[in-house]
């Protein structure tokens, strides 16, 4: 197994690799997404660049520099096939953070008519928003480890950067 399996030994690892070393990966006979050894591990959790030592809710989203100037694309997808798989996202949050999510997916609005509406000051818009995708993360993260993996961000617009630090200094 190589450098890879000896730099994490006794961990179990769920290996995620990125496009760009999957080829490289091919010649040592790794597989995106297999698991390479040990046991899930009761100390702190090792990351390294193509590999986990856990399973976790994987979210992942991508800037592109074609949607540099869509705000907040890479979260928008990282979340809303979670947000779909949801059986009742009210259960995770209260319908006041429910509409501000709307503003991202408004199919939360399909999914609940009677949501109430968002704030109409832009000033407190985007605290609200940030603050409501903080308590979703929160509330996901509290049923089962989550990891959220965003590519490619320095294509992402200001705002999309903007509530990465927010979230960078709440998870922290």
């Amino acid at each position: 197994m190589g450098r890879l399996a000896e730099l994490v030994a006794g961990f179990a690892m769920i290996l995620r690799l990125s496009r760009d070393i999957q080829s490289i990966s091919a010649d040592e006979e790794l597989a995106d997404g297999q698991i390479l050894s040990g046991d899930v591990p009761e100390k702190p959790v090792v990351f390294y660049e193509s590999c986990l030592a856990f399973e976790a809710d994987v979210l992942r989203g991508q800037a592109f520099e074609s949607t540099r100037r869509l705000s907040y694309q890479p979260f928008i997808e990282a979340l809303r096939p979670r947000i779909d798989r949801e059986n009742a996202p009210e259960d995770l949050l209260h319908d006041v953070w429910l509409a501000e999510l709307a503003r991202l997916f408004p199919e939360l609005h399909e999914r609940y008519p009677d949501l109430p509406n968002m704030v109409a000051d832009t000033s407190m818009a985007r605290n609200h928003l940030f603050e409501a995708m903080t308590r979703l993360l929160a509330a996901l993260a509290a049923r089962t480890p989550l990891l959220l993996f965003l590519d490619d961000v320095h294509w992402a617009d200001t705002v999309t950067l903007d509530l990465l630090h927010y979230l960078a200094r709440y998870f922290m």
